[in-house]
């Protein structure tokens, strides 16, 4: 996010060491000071088309102007004046922002409603099932069982393409919607894991155990704890939760006989 910039860098840095900023907040006061004085005096026009811009990975000409005026001609000539301030390029049908804090700045500037808005117009537009189901997410307040639905299948479908932090960000999203259950929790883990956050995994499963009553889903949540332990913690630590599921796996579960 700060593009390399080391006093950028640094103001962030402390913004995170102070608790302050996560993904959806506001950036630190200093930043957002230089952010806002970037994008003062623009129209409410340009506010909204820059806006659906910084809801995009890869914003283009088309999908901005789908989600706001539908007009690519009158959208140009607005995002023009967005570029001749410096806040973005616009290259070929692409539109890319000059520095990564200035569209943050514009999607966190922004009214929770509006970007939540602009999250539902974005999902009836965009194709790809990840992206559909992350903006069906962002622009929800509670989970539906469409929304849900969906961050599942999408999660799946980034864990089969290789992209476990992916997968791993789509899950939490729909157990911060209202989807918490120990199945979602347990591909979460899993997922975290893949990706090289074994202490995510770890916290996951260790909170996710607790609420378990014995069982096979619990038995299925030890074994997976213990290889997060073997790999932070060696080979005694993972030992112990393994020995913990073999107690729990009932003499006819399939569990049983894969132990074996």
């Amino acid at each position: 996010m700060s593009g390399g910039n080391p006093f950028y860098a640094i103001e962030l840095a402390r913004a995170i060491a102070e608790a302050r900023l996560v993904v959806e907040t506001s950036l630190p006061r200093t930043l957002a000071d230089v952010v806002r004085a970037r994008l003062s005096g623009l129209d409410p026009d340009v506010h909204d088309a820059l806006l659906a811009a910084s809801c995009m990975a890869a914003p283009t000409v088309e999908l901005v102007s789908s989600a706001t005026i539908s007009d690519d001609d009158r959208l140009i000539e607005l995002l023009e004046n967005a570029e001749s301030n410096g806040i973005i390029a616009i290259d070929g049908n692409r539109i890319h922002f000059a520095h990564p804090l200035l569209a943050r700045g514009v999607y966190t500037e922004a009214a929770p409603g509006q970007r939540r808005t602009m999250h539902r117009r974005l999902a009836d537009i965009v194709d790809e099932p990840e992206l559909r189901a992350r903006h069906l997410a962002l622009a929800a307040t509670s989970g539906d069982q469409v929304t849900l639905r969906a961050l599942d299948t999408a999660a799946e479908s980034a864990r089969v393409r290789g992209a476990p932090a992916a997968a791993a960000e789509l899950m939490d999203l729909a157990i911060g919607l209202g989807g918490d259950t120990p199945e979602r929790r347990l591909r979460s883990a899993l997922h975290h894991f893949d990706a090289g956050d074994h202490e995510r995994a770890r916290a996951m499963l260790e909170e996710t155990i607790d609420r378990l009553a014995p069982g096979d889903l619990r038995a299925e949540a030890l074994s997976r704890l213990a290889v997060v332990r073997l790999y932070g913690d060696g080979f005694f630590e993972g030992s112990r939760p393994a020995a913990a599921r073999s107690a729990e796996v009932h003499p006819d579960s399939p569990l049983r006989s894969a132990e074996s």
